[in-house]
């Protein structure tokens, strides 16, 4: 007898086909949308704040840049210092030294209203 070669063959294969969602798993998809949309709204407003924050950051270094960088170019800058201002009534003169260092800052011919000398009190 000779053999016969069968004519089909089956095997267990798996293949994407369309499937119908029930009416409980369309339920669960929408909460689950909903979670995702409500988490989307969340971080997108993390996002602003972060992009705000960093922002800020941002203008304050430029604006000390700029603020260090007009110093440099100025190659000065005004600050306080004690002084003491020195009228001399006989040469009419206004006199400013600085206290940190002596040195004169400012000499002038006094104003009209600066002759008037004041009244010592006993």
């Amino acid at each position: 007898m000779a053999n016969k070669q069968q004519s089909t063959e089956t095997t267990k294969i798996s293949r994407s086909l369309k499937y119908e969602f029930t009416r409980d798993e369309l339920l669960a998809l929408s909460e689950t949308m909903a979670e995702a949309h409500e988490e989307q709204a969340q971080a997108e407003g993390k996002l602003k704040s972060v992009q705000a924050q960093i922002k800020a950051e941002v203008e304050l270094a430029r604006a000390k840049l700029a603020s260090v960088a007009s110093k440099i170019k100025a190659r000065h800058e005004y600050r306080e210092f004690d002084c003491e201002e020195t009228r001399d009534f006989e040469n009419s003169l206004v006199t400013v030294v600085r206290l940190d260092t002596f040195e004169t800052v400012e000499s002038r011919p006094m104003q009209p209203w600066e002759r008037q000398q004041s009244l010592g009190t006993a």
